[in-house]
């Protein structure tokens, strides 16, 4: 199954712009990607790219340094990411507030398993996204601007001081 460049475009913007990666591993990152799609079967979608993931690297373990199955598994879990982040695109208006917010805590759970960060931060990182979700509860998270930080942020002050 051949991955289309314009997806291929934008995964290399997205390393390079997030300084995910250094510059000169993204070609590797992408050679990783475009073999992994090479190999499947059908259409990347979530269920399945779990089982399909190992199902490659362990090809890949046949014939390349265990440095390069390392690399090979972080660029399809990053390009995994990528997708999933790029095709959830801004929910409609009737959806229910709450699962908006409940889906942004899966999507930043994958992201902090993702860069490895241990459980103690992710409960911390849950907690906070946690309060900040109760304070702006009847409100998605896609229409928050910066005001709404600094909102949070005044409350938490005042609230320190008083409380």
């Amino acid at each position: 199954m051949q991955i289309q460049s314009t997806m291929i475009d934008r995964f290399k913007k997205y390393l390079s712009s997030r300084n995910i990666v250094s510059p000169k591993q993204i070609p590797y990152y992408v050679h990783w990607v475009r073999q992994f799609h090479q190999n499947l079967d059908h259409p990347h979608h979530q269920d399945s790219h779990h089982t399909d993931i190992e199902k490659i690297l362990k090809k890949i373990e046949k014939f390349k340094e265990p440095w390069q199955v390392d690399q090979a598994r972080e660029a399809i879990q990053i390009f995994t990411f990528f997708i999933d982040r790029d095709s959830s695109s801004k929910p409609t208006t009737d959806q229910n507030i709450e699962k908006i917010w409940q889906c942004t805590m899966d999507r930043m759970v994958k992201a902090i398993r993702l860069r490895q960060l241990s459980l103690r931060t992710e409960k911390t990182y849950l907690y906070w996204l946690r309060s900040f979700s109760q304070f702006f509860k009847d409100q998605s998270p896609y229409d928050l601007k910066g005001g709404h930080l600094k909102n949070y942020l005044t409350f938490l002050a005042a609230d320190v001081r008083h409380g």
